[in-house]
């Protein structure tokens, strides 16, 4: 159950604030702050998505910065998305995108990629929204293209039910709208690489960040 202070417009904000002056205090270099400021803000004002509450933890280390975020709800993060696309409710823009990625993607379906593997990183495309308005969309990509400039450690993903995402170095895009997940950084007409894409045995209902950067 959503908690009080997730219903506060402002609590974002007053978080991503708190923050701000957590990683000063530690003298975080300003790019490397700013990167997870973004990242910290998007992660939070997606709970606007669900009911569910979520837990932040961010810990500095002699040479690394350990960004935990846990947002616990009934279903997965891609679950909305692909009920949509499938019933042809999204907006025509984000509809057609992910259709044209889908035609070549659903081709090549098996027991390491599938339909699920799909739309998590569908959701992670520049305007692909589950909103019915047009505008948004954008917070995940810029999340990625930021990290992508960051030394993220191995251990550094995001899962969803059993669905887990690697975020590594050299798989996450160039700074442009699309995010690959593969060397091509091409969404429509490449998959994502075996190295990218993987599975946890144990079952997350919601969504888990977990960043590891190296400072």
């Amino acid at each position: 159950m959503k908690s009080e202070l997730l219903k506060d417009p402002a609590f974002t904000s007053k978080v991503a604030n708190d923050v701000n002056i957590f990683l000063k205090s530690n003298t975080m270099p300003e790019p490397t702050r700013e990167h997870i400021l973004l990242a910290v803000s998007e992660f939070i004002s997606n709970t606007e998505h669900n009911d569910g509450d979520c837990l932040l933890d961010i810990n500095i280390h002699d040479n690394f910065i350990n960004i935990s975020f846990i947002n616990l709800f009934d279903g997965r993060m891609f679950d909305e998305l692909r009920m949509k696309h499938q019933n042809n409710a999204l907006l025509a823009s984000a509809y057609d995108i992910i259709d044209k990625a889908y035609c070549y993607h659903s081709l090549h379906f098996n027991e390491k990629y599938n339909q699920d593997d799909f739309y998590f990183i569908s959701a992670f495309q520049a305007s692909i929204t589950t909103r019915a308005r047009a505008g948004g969309g954008t917070g995940l990509t810029h999340v990625i293209n930021s990290i992508a400039n960051e030394t993220l450690n191995a251990h550094s993903y995001v899962l969803s039910g059993h669905n887990l995402i690697h975020f590594l170095k050299g798989y996450l895009g160039n700074g442009n709208k699309v995010v690959g997940f593969n060397e091509n950084n091409d969404y429509y007409q490449s998959l994502p690489s075996e190295v990218i894409i993987d599975r946890c045995s144990l079952y997350i209902p919601g969504v888990v960040f977990q960043l590891i950067i190296e400072i």
